[in-house]
This record gives C-alpha cells, sequence and structure tokens, in this order.
C-alpha cells in the first residue's frame, strides 16, 4: 500500500524500506540517505548549508524521507537497477560465474557517499552475503579521504566497503592534485585533475598523489576476476582521459563493467558525445540516460534541474537485458547537445541550448535486442 502511494519516482525506493530513531547532533537529520539508516556528518555538507547541520543536537527522526525528484535521482536508480540485476544474474557471456553479487567503484568518491549507500541497500535487499558485496571508493583530496574513512566506519561498512586514497588518471603513477583551501568549502568538490591542464589552481598549491588507471581498478583482487556492475564516474571533466579509447582500456571496459553511470561537468569538448561515440558506436553499449549539465530537461518523472550532467551506458555483454528494464525515452535529452562554449558558473551568462549536435544521431537505442 504505501509504494501504491508513492510518485512515480520514489516507486524502486520503496521496496526497501524506510528507518526512523535518533540522528546524532553532527549528523545531517536530512539527508536523503537516511531513508537507509545512514548517517552522514554535517562536515561532508559544508557546501550545501543544510538547515538540518544549524543544530548541535541529537535529533529524532519518526520517518526518513525518501530522496527528492533532483539530479541524484537516476544515479539511484542506476545502482538500484544495477544491484537488482546483478544480485539474481546467472552465466553471462563474459563470466562463468554464476549466482549472486554486488560489485561497485565509485570515481572521485568524495565522503564515499555511494559506495556506503549501496552497500546499505544490499544489506535492506536481503539477499546476499557480505562477501559478495565489494564496494571500492577512490579519492583524492586528503579532507575527503578523512570524511569517507569516518562515513564508512560511523555506518559499519568496513566489511564490504573500500577506501582507496590515490587519483583515478589516464595511468597507474603520480600525478600533481591540487589541494583545497581550508577556509574554501564550497571549492573542496571541484578540484582535480583537470582544472591544472585547464591552467587553474587554488591558494594551497599542488601535491603529488598516487593514481590509478581505470583497469588497475576495475581488476582489484577484491573482484575476483568478475565485472563491476556499477561504476560511478564523477572526477571533475578528467573523464576522457580516463576513458581514452586505447585497446586496453576498451578491452577492460567490455569485459569488466555492468553499468556505467557519468557526472558530466564541462561542454568545451562536446564530452557527451564523444563519450556516446565511444560507448556505443566503438564498444556496442546502450545509452539509456543522458541529461545536459546546467539544464533543466524533461524526464519520465517531470522536468528536472540538472547542475551536473548525466550520462549512463549499459554494456549488454556484462548485462543483457538489464538496458530494456532501465531505458525510457523521455530519460535521454532529444535535443540540441549545445552551442554555449564554456561552464562559465560564477559569470551572468544565459546557456543557450538551442543550437549544436543532437546526440541522439549516433545512438541506435537498445540495438542489440534479441
Amino acid at each position: 500500500r504505501e509504494m501504491e502511494s508513492l510518485p512515480p519516482h520514489q516507486q524502486l525506493f520503496g521496496k526497501y524500506g524506510t528507518w526512523s530513531g535518533i540522528v546524532p547532533g553532527d549528523c545531517d537529520s536530512r539527508h536523503e540517505s537516511l531513508f537507509l539508516g545512514v548517517f552522514t556528518a554535517c562536515a561532508a555538507q559544508l557546501a550545501w548549508g543544510s538547515e538540518a547541520c544549524r543544530t548541535s543536537s541529537s535529533q529524532v527522526v519518526k520517518r526518513a524521507n525518501y530522496p527528492p525528484l533532483g539530479d541524484h535521482t537516476f544515479e539511484w536508480l542506476d545502482m538500484m537497477y544495477a544491484l537488482e540485476w546483478s544480485s539474481s544474474s546467472k552465466t553471462t557471456s563474459i563470466t562463468s560465474v554464476p549466482g549472486s553479487r554486488f560489485h561497485m567503484l565509485e570515481l572521485g568518491a568524495g565522503w564515499a557517499k555511494w559506495i556506503v549507500d549501496g552497500v546499505a541497500l544490499t544489506r535492506r535487499l536481503g539477499s546476499l552475503a557480505p562477501k559478495d558485496v565489494v564496494a571500492v571508493g577512490v579519492e583524492a583530496q586528503d579532507d575527503h579521504c578523512a570524511w569517507a574513512r569516518q562515513h564508512i566506519a560511523r555506518n559499519h561498512m568496513e566489511k564490504e566497503a573500500t577506501l582507496i586514497c590515490g587519483a583515478v588518471a589516464n595511468q597507474d603513477g603520480f600525478v600533481d592534485f591540487p589541494v583545497a583551501d581550508k577556509r574554501d568549502t564550497g571549492s573542496r568538490y571541484g578540484l582535480g585533475i583537470q582544472m591544472l591542464l585547464d591552467g587553474k589552481s587554488t591558494n594551497s598549491g599542488t601535491k603529488k598523489v598516487q593514481s590509478y588507471g581505470i583497469c588497475t581498478l576495475l581488476n582489484l583482487p577484491q573482484y575476483k576476476g568478475q565485472p563491476v556492475d556499477f561504476v560511478s564516474l564523477d572526477v571533475q571533466s578528467f573523464e576522457h582521459a580516463i576513458l581514452a579509447p586505447t585497446v586496453d582500456t576498451l578491452k577492460c571496459l567490455q569485459k569488466k563493467v555492468g553499468v556505467l553511470h557519468i557526472s558530466l561537468h564541462r561542454v568545451e569538448e562536446n564530452d557527451a558525445r564523444q563519450l556516446t561515440n565511444t560507448m556505443v558506436g566503438t564498444l556496442g553499449w546502450d545509452l539509456v540516460r543522458y541529461f545536459p549539465l546546467m539544464s533543466t530537461v524533461d524526464t519520465q518523472f517531470g522536468r528536472v534541474e540538472f547542475m551536473d550532467g548525466v550520462i549512463t551506458f549499459v554494456n549488454p555483454d556484462v548485462a543483457p537485458g538489464l538496458a530494456q528494464q532501465m531505458y525510457h525515452p523521455k530519460n535521454v535529452h532529444k535535443g540540441p547537445y549545445t552551442g554555449f562554449k564554456g561552464k562559465k558558473m560564477h559569470e551572468s551568462v544565459a546557456l543557450d541550448w538551442s543550437n549544436g549536435d543532437y546526440i541522439t544521431d549516433i545512438q541506435k537505442p537498445l540495438s542489440r535486442k534479441t
């Protein structure tokens, strides 16, 4: 009955139930992950100024709300679809290992939000043993790594969740990474390798951090040679370098990734079009989501405002049939790509989405239907 009363964008959440209890005073009592009983420290929320973090006393929550409709909705749904498919999947053309599991990888993990949420979803689902759940986050900023460790420990996810403090890059080694200015809480979520390549910097300079290529991460021993069912890539515009279509990268993506959810941060390089050329045109994957950054567009649930863009691909070799479950025509933006040449967030520039390339002239939706 409860699920029937939920709005369409929350129907999938309803099956996981909700939570009630006491939220510690240093945590956000209105955070979207609270329906899973996940506590999120206010320290990680400073950039957004959560009203619920303006008090230092514990809060009694009678019934946590499900996440509201917004630009996180589709990452939640992508993760849930990947989880429910992999936890009940059988042998595919890539692996002969039958049975249930959930493997995920969060690149640009911040405070490890999505891997902790993913583990919490598996616990609510109740069909997987902890040994069958592997959630790895990769984060380069020191403050974020400290927050991520605390977030994993506070929510008792140490058995399933692993944090790697380093940068995801185009190859293994060491890279320069910007150091966050301590007094600028907002900038801590906008730093990355691409920032330095664009000639930008912080007042605190840079530091050398260990870097990991995408194929190294997809082949971590924790995954035991099996595919990664859900990959979240949020690396502040460095997506192209990480996913550069080399022979080795294409090979490991094809064998190791089920669902790839990418947050888009810039438009100068027509990033969505290039990614679609690789994933759909070269690898034969299916495009199931595309929403331009800094836009308000139609979705299957109505109009949604996106600050970061969203693009999601499904690999039919690893997750056959999943794209058909996830695809809805209103979730692939069919308007022009963009005529706006630069992400000028702090300038009074009106975005113009009326000119440019159509991403859908590359896509052949769900081309592998059988």
